[in-house]
This record gives structure tokens, C-alpha cells and sequence, in this order.
């Protein structure tokens, strides 16, 4: 009994192991994807095989080392959709806030969400509607951006 947990345990392991290795093959390649909204750079991707943890690591990395401002991540994991909002903190203060971004998010795909102005996760019991939830990610962040007036 104790050789076959501990057989599990490896398993679990390898297996974490490989996805992280997926993911990583994966972060080039959405990097790519950002797209400028109203001067902030975007990205609203899925992703394959990863889990809430994975999700939200991916989406720091990419605020943090300045690929994207606004960062919607969403994955299908054990049958359910579930998603990351990562907003840097300048991006807050022109008014995208991750809280109110999940929220809306998680209306288009059945399910709820919660957070702070800079971070917010949630999930949904229709996975089936998160391409759309992530089409709808651009025009959210469009009404949510307050113009800060430039000075002459």
C-alpha cells in the first residue's frame, strides 16, 4: 500500500512537472499576443492544461516582466473554466480594475469571481463559453479606461 502512494505521489509529480514544462513552451509564445487597447497593452489568451496556480504564475510573469498591463488568463481544469486577472497597479489608476474585469468575465461563462483592483481569479460552470468570455475582454477593458488628460 505505502509503494503504491508513494508511486502516486511520483506520478503527481511528473506529471506537474510536465505541465509546468508545457506552459513554459507555451509563455513565448502568448507573450507575442499583446495587443494595445486604448495604450494598454493586453493579452487575453487560454491556455492548455493548466491548473489555477499555473494560471495565475503565468499571468504575474507577464505583468511583472512588462509584456502586458492587463493579463486574462483562462483555462479549462477538471471539467470547469477558470481564469486570472492580473492588472499592474498604473493600469488600476486608469481605471481597469481586475474585480470588476472578473466579474464581468465570469457572466459570460455561468460562474463568479472575486479580488482586488490588481488581482482577481474566478471560475465558471460553462467552459464551453470562454472563447467568447476572452473575445469580450478587449471591449470590457475599453469601457472601463478612464483618459488621462495630457498635458500641452
Amino acid at each position: 500500500m505505502e509503494r503504491l502512494l508513494a508511486r502516486e505521489n511520483q506520478l503527481d509529480k511528473e506529471l506537474q512537472r510536465h505541465k509546468t514544462g508545457a506552459l513554459r513552451e507555451q509563455y513565448e509564445e502568448i507573450a507575442k499576443t499583446a495587443s494595445s487597447v486604448g495604450g494598454i497593452q493586453v493579452i487575453s489568451r487560454r491556455l492548455e492544461g493548466g491548473d489555477e496556480k499555473q494560471l495565475r504564475d503565468i499571468a504575474d510573469r507577464l505583468k511583472n516582466d512588462g509584456r502586458a498591463e492587463v493579463v486574462v488568463l483562462a483555462a479549462v481544469h477538471d471539467g470547469k473554466g477558470s481564469f486570472v486577472v492580473s492588472v499592474r497597479k498604473e493600469t488600476v489608476n486608469r481605471g481597469v480594475q481586475a474585480g470588476q474585469l472578473a466579474k464581468e468575465f465570469a457572466a459570460l461563462v455561468e460562474g463568479s469571481a472575486g479580488g482586488r483592483p490588481d488581482f482577481a481569479q474566478g471560475g465558471g460552470k460553462n467552459p464551453e463559453a470562454l472563447a467568447h468570455a476572452l473575445e469580450e475582454v478587449v471591449p470590457m477593458i475599453k469601457k472601463m479606461t478612464v483618459k488621462t488628460p495630457h498635458k500641452p
